[in-house]
């Protein structure tokens, strides 16, 4: 399946567009955090924790941000299509 399929899909049920992005976004960092913890095989348990907790916290962070960067770029385009006040 395509990426454009799977968009269409999720559109066709009612899923929007970002949860699908957001669904990416999730499964990238945590792939990330199992080749780093892959590759820190001989490291301690601890260290291999923290990989996970620093994960953990930024997948918790995501929806928080994505929805701060949205309504952010939303005002700067509100912001843009304003024409300068004439002195």
């Amino acid at each position: 399946m395509s990426l454009p399929s799977l968009l269409s899909l999720g559109e066709s049920h009612g899923v929007s567009v970002s949860l699908v992005v957001m669904l990416v976004k999730v499964t990238l960092i945590l792939i990330a955090a199992l080749g780093i913890t892959l590759a820190m095989q001989r490291a301690s348990a601890g260290a291999r924790h923290l990989v996970w907790l620093v994960t953990l916290g930024a997948l918790m962070l995501i929806p928080a941000l994505c929805t701060a960067l949205r309504a952010q770029c939303q005002r700067q385009r509100c912001d843009a299509g304003r024409e300068p006040a004439s002195r």
